[in-house]
């Protein structure tokens, strides 16, 4: 194995193979694996992930530390769209074990993502602080970016490898549907993310509110029609958590002047019949209408 360094600040190419005419770093032998890496590795680290792929197992104490700031939440949170104020996850912020970049002159911000449709709940001011460095830190919170963001007011510089936790705060205003994301963290007061939360939020649609159905094709009286029927909650988004054979009764079409009935799936209009949903839609041909009346205009 070899320990090749780039130095950032020039245009300096790496070279895997024979190095041609080129005037650039390279590697000649042979080559089974690459890693590339933004954390710089020692020579003893290197050396140990080399001889234990190509030997025993071979220790560098334990898994050299990659000098990173985190953020973790005690665990992943979903939500859905206009559910009212919820309270957090416990979120530990520990410093990195290799240079102290948390101050009191930059204080810690926990960012919701932008575009991610929530807020925290502003009118909790004060939070719960625990871990060891609960004391280099304020209880009273405050709220920057339309309470996009949190700021965790820092009294004292932290050490190296320092840790705290937060509870009891809240996130509300559920506006919209959101796909999964992370919690950002903030410690320079320059809106530079430096850590991603290990866990997830999530907003999901909220529960169903009324049903849409839209067929494939115009009406003919004697005629089939394909009906797709859709879930939607209070504020229009598709409920996918309307799943599963639900009991529907149909009405609408009239009898035919022979007193014949239109049917959904063979079952008489005004009786309730089963139709499965996936995802807040129908199944594809679970609602078949047949209507008999012919109408004129």
């Amino acid at each position: 194995g070899n320990n090749g360094d780039v130095d950032p600040t020039t245009t300096t190419n790496i070279g895997i193979g024979s190095k041609d005419t080129y005037n650039d770093d390279h590697y000649d032998g042979y080559l089974d694996e690459v890693r590339l890496a933004n954390t710089l590795r020692s020579d003893d680290w290197i050396a140990a992930q080399y001889l234990s792929t190509n030997d025993n197992l071979i220790t560098f104490g334990t898994e050299e530390e990659s000098g990173a700031i985190s953020i973790s939440s005690a665990d992943n949170q979903s939500f859905t769209v206009g559910q009212s104020p919820t309270t957090i996850e416990t979120i530990t912020i520990t410093e990195s074990p290799s240079t102290a970049t948390i101050t009191a002159a930059n204080d810690i911000r926990v960012k919701i993502p932008t575009g991610f449709n929530m807020t925290w709940d502003y009118t909790d001011t004060i939070a719960t602080i625990g871990g060891g460095a609960a004391s280099k830190v304020s209880t009273s919170t405050s709220y920057e970016d339309s309470n996009k963001t949190l700021v965790i007011n820092v009294t004292s510089d932290f050490a190296t490898s320092d840790s705290i936790t937060i509870s009891d705060l809240s996130f509300c205003n559920f506006t919209a549907t959101s796909s999964t994301d992370n919690l950002e963290l903030e410690v320079d007061n320059a809106s530079t993310t430096v850590a991603y939360d290990d866990k997830t939020i999530t907003i999901n649609p909220g529960g169903a509110s009324y049903l849409k159905v839209t067929g494939t094709a115009t009406m003919t009286a004697g005629g089939s029609n394909e009906l797709t029927i859709t879930a939607y909650d209070l504020n229009d988004n598709v409920a996918t958590g309307y799943t599963g054979s639900k009991s529907l009764t149909f009405s609408g079409p009239a009898n035919a002047p022979d007193g014949t009935v239109p049917t959904v799936e063979g079952t008489n209009i005004g009786t309730s019949t089963i139709v499965n949903f996936t995802s807040g839609q129908s199944d594809a041909d679970a609602a078949t209408l047949i209507a008999y009346k012919a109408e004129t205009t």
